[in-house]
This record gives C-alpha cells, sequence and structure tokens, in this order.
C-alpha cells in the first residue's frame, strides 16, 4: 500500500501500510489471504515483479519473446537505465503510455534479430501484419483526443520519445538495431497501436482488502484523495466508451 500511494503522489503512508501487500489471492474469496506474495525481480534496482517463479523465470530467458529479457533495469547499462526512466516520464507526464509500450516492441524485435531470425520476417510479424497509419496523421483534420493534440504536437511528441529510445538502445549492435528504430517504423507503430489495441482495466490486487485500507487510512485526509482519482479513472473510461460508440 505505501509504494502505490507513493507512485500516485499522495501524502505520506501512515504506519502499517508497507506491511499491506498486494498479493496473488485464490480466485475463491472464502479461502485464507495467505497467498504468495507477488515475486520480485532479481535483477539489482528492477522493481517489477511477477505472479509467479516461473512466469518471472521466462520474462528472464533471451530466448523467451518477453522484452524483460533486454529490458530489466538490472540488466541494462547505466545511461540505458537513465534513458528508460525518462522515457517512463514523459510516457507519463504526456499520458500517451504507448511510448513505452514503443520501446518493449523494439526490445521485442531485437531479441528476434538477436536469436538470427531475418529482418523482413521479424518487421512482418511484429509490425507489418498489422493495420496501421503513421501516428501523426490520426490526429489530422480534428480526430485528436483533444485541441492540443495535434499532427504537430504528436510529430513532437514522437522526436522527443525516439531521441530517448535511441539512447536506451545504444548498446545494442548499431547494424542490428538501426532498422527497428526507423522513424517510419516507429511511428507505424504507434499508429497501429492507436487502431489495434483496447484498452482494458483491472482491479487492483489491493481491492481485495478494501476493508483493512479504509482502517488503516481514516482519518489521515488520503480516502478523499483516493476517491478523487476513481473518479476521474471512471470518466475517462465512460469518455473511451462514448468514443467508441460514436465510431460504431
Amino acid at each position: 500500500l505505501a509504494s502505490q500511494l507513493a507512485h500516485m503522489g499522495l501524502p505520506a503512508a501512515p504506519a502499517g501500510a508497507e506491511e499491506l501487500l498486494c498479493q496473488a489471492r485464490p480466485s475463491d474469496d472464502t479461502a485464507p489471504s495467505s497467498a504468495p506474495s507477488l515475486i520480485p525481480c532479481p535483477g539489482e534496482g528492477c522493481a517489477e515483479v511477477f505472479c509467479g517463479e516461473a512466469c518471472r523465470d521466462w520474462a528472464l530467458m533471451p530466448e523467451a519473446t518477453s522484452s524483460h529479457a533486454l529490458l530489466c533495469f538490472g540488466r541494462l547499462p547505466a545511461a540505458s537505465r537513465v534513458a528508460l526512466e525518462r522515457l517512463e516520464r514523459l510516457a507519463e507526464e504526456s499520458e500517451t503510455e504507448h511510448l513505452l509500450l514503443l520501446a518493449h516492441s523494439v526490445a521485442v524485435m531485437v531479441l528476434a534479430r538477436q536469436r538470427g531470425q531475418p529482418l523482413e520476417e521479424v518487421l512482418q510479424r511484429y509490425a507489418g501484419q498489422f493495420v496501421s497509419e503513421p501516428w501523426d496523421a490520426l490526429a489530422a483534420e480534428g480526430r485528436g483526443a483533444s485541441a492540443e493534440d495535434t499532427p504537430e504536437s504528436r510529430r513532437g511528441l514522437l522526436a522527443r520519445a525516439t531521441a530517448l529510445i535511441h539512447e536506451l538502445f545504444a548498446f545494442v549492435e548499431p547494424a542490428l538495431a538501426a532498422p527497428l528504430l526507423a522513424p517510419e517504423l516507429l511511428s507505424g507503430l504507434l499508429g497501429s497501436y492507436e487502431l489495434v489495441n483496447m484498452c482494458i482495466s483491472l482491479l487492483h490486487p489491493l481491492n481485495a482488502e478494501g476493508k483493512l485500507v479504509g482502517e488503516l487510512l481514516k482519518g489521515t485526509g488520503i480516502l478523499p484523495l483516493l476517491a478523487d482519482f476513481q473518479g476521474q479513472a471512471e470518466q475517462d473510461s465512460d469518455s473511451e466508451s462514448e468514443e467508441e460508440g460514436g465510431e460504431e
């Protein structure tokens, strides 16, 4: 709970918040709440967690298709770590999480190329088979999410993200990485995300401990702030649903 509150930028968590953990709970709500905690990545400085040891071990295998095998914080050179952190901040500040997904897509393609898969096959598998348009073109003629979301603003944002992605993958052999960092490919991938991806909402694991969370935060002034966050999330979800319905 403490780390979740810090991530949301809320006031300091009260005593006891560190002990209230996210847990992989059984589907049977009547089962004891002593299910094993999520499994942390062993990489130094890596904050990722997994649902189990098998999931963690798979994600760290170079022969797997998980971007974590390349982007685990503990495996990245120092300069790439900084670039990844800056990209994460840019994605959060611009409310464009697909910028971070872009880096993970490139990582998966890099791993495939390192395993010896032909470039043409990799590009078709991870980009060419999906419908796509240049990302900036999807905001033309007022089709952006807001008045500020224009082709020009998207090109500027993508340029910033592209520079960070180049820094992130600077440790990869240039001849192998260069075709996967082409501006047209990156813009097309973002276009595919916008046209193909579906946004979903999942209940936070801490919801299962709602009563305990309420008791712990009572009188701290944090509960009203959490309610505001939830209200904003519901409004965003309703807006997306209305837009999708209008497009039909």
